[in-house]
């Protein structure tokens, strides 16, 4: 984690090269540009029509990317301050709603009952909880993806709830898994 503001760009869609503003925030672990593609091409890049939820947004550079490859809509949560700005920030710079929530993710998940096609689950290392990626998991619509970013040495489950694990990388410290629900 650093605690100096910088900014990559999307890298790909409607919204290309367009800045991201990253949050000056302690909190926060930026997702790299590596990573963001690395999400992308395992899930394609065509995400018309699809819903989106960002659990533990920071600056919000994951709906940004699904947003630009046609999302229909996105929804960030993120209670960190600084991580809040950036998300407004990043709005502005693209004329769009990135649907920001300012509450805790426990406390989104409580109060939300909506399904999501794909759900990027990016926790500080140290917060990753077993029982939110449950939760997340049980907001995928049939055939929806979540997308777990975590530390490289987290032991992950095979399942949450009937979400299969499909693939899992570790790139340096970062593991990424996918889970996927199936349909009915």
């Amino acid at each position: 984690m650093t605690s100096q503001a910088h900014t990559s760009r999307v890298s790909a869609g409607e919204y290309r090269y367009k800045v991201i503003h990253q949050p000056k925030s302690d909190v926060t672990r930026p997702v790299t540009q590596k990573l963001r593609a690395a999400i992308f091409d395992t899930i394609g890049h065509d995400l018309s029509g699809l819903t989106v939820l960002d659990l533990y947004a920071g600056s919000g550079a994951l709906a940004m990317e699904a947003l630009s490859r046609g999302a229909s809509e996105v929804t960030t949560v993120e209670q960190d301050r600084q991580a809040q700005k950036s998300i407004v920030a990043n709005e502005r710079e693209l004329g769009v709603s990135l649907g920001l929530r300012e509450l805790s993710v426990e406390e989104f998940l409580e109060s939300d009952t909506k399904n999501y096609d794909i759900i990027f689950l990016d926790p500080p290392y140290a917060a990753f909880s077993d029982d939110i990626a449950l939760e997340a998991a049980s907001r995928l619509d049939d055939e929806g993806v979540l997308i777990i970013s975590c530390a490289a040495s987290q032991a992950l489950p095979e399942g949450l709830g009937t979400a299969s694990i499909v693939k899992a990388r570790t790139y340096d410290d970062t593991q990424l898994a996918y889970y996927k629900k199936p349909a009915k």
